[in-house]
């Protein structure tokens, strides 16, 4: 797969994910808002139940001690208050029990949001990088009018061009990507290969000794440098002298 291939499906791949989190991230947002619903719901019934237990408490403190022992001599363990109270407690804890859980789950909810929210901003700046990238990389690689033009004026092809071309391309003692000398033997090459879309102009030829040439093959610069470990800056200086594209 070429580099320029590489690229393009790195940053569909990106796509893809960041349009994968933004619509989980809405399924969230939507249960976050339901939890919150179910939560104030809750909390309003814990509310209205606790209210309804100091009524009763507060009823039967305002009843006489001689009134409420005769209603527990009358009604005894099955007094109706006594038991409603009762009633109304339990029925109080199970639904503290149940904002508990309601609180739990949208503290879960609230973190994931977030946390999804962080990916989503971390891959959206890895794709505007990777814009950027293909951005200056076609800059670069842009044909200007004078490429288009001797390449419409081309009948031979780019390989054929570069032969015609080796008259134009000015020399060097040493070997623009190795530094080592270019005799006895050297070779035209294509700093941009045509199989990745490089065209055969004087800026995108240089000489090179032949096991460069060799081992580049269609390798584009950078991918030459790394693999074969070269001094980056070096190659970009003699490159520079020469007046080439890189």
């Amino acid at each position: 797969m070429k580099p320029q291939e590489k690229a393009s499906r790195r940053r569909l791949l990106t796509q893809k994910a960041i349009e994968k989190k933004l619509t989980r991230l809405t399924s969230l947002e939507a249960q976050l808002a339901g939890a919150e619903a179910a939560l104030k719901a809750t909390g309003a019934r814990r509310i209205e139940l606790s209210s309804k237990v100091d009524q009763l408490k507060e009823q039967r403190s305002r009843r006489s001690l001689a009134g409420n022992v005769i209603r527990l001599f009358k009604f005894g363990s099955n007094d109706p208050e006594f038991i409603e109270q009762k009633s109304l407690e339990s029925a109080r804890r199970e639904v503290g029990y149940e904002q508990w859980g309601r609180a739990s789950e949208h503290k879960r909810l609230r973190t994931l949001i977030a946390r999804i929210k962080k990916e989503v901003e971390s891959a959206s700046a890895t794709l505007r990088a990777l814009e950027r990238e293909a951005e200056r990389e076609a800059q670069l690689w842009a044909r200007s009018d004078a490429d288009r033009a001797l390449l419409a004026c081309a009948k031979a092809t780019d390989r054929n061009r570069a032969a015609m071309l080796k008259r134009q391309i000015e020399n060097s003692d040493i070997g623009p990507y190795c530094g080592d000398d270019l005799w006895p033997k050297r070779h035209l090459d294509h700093i941009f290969p045509i199989r990745q879309g490089g065209l055969s102009v004087t800026s995108n030829l240089v000489y090179v000794c032949a096991p460069c040439n060799l081992r580049k093959a269609d390798l584009t610069l950078n991918e030459f440098i790394d693999v074969s470990e070269l001094n980056r800056e070096e190659v970009f200086r003699r490159l520079k002298a020469l007046r080439k594209r890189y």
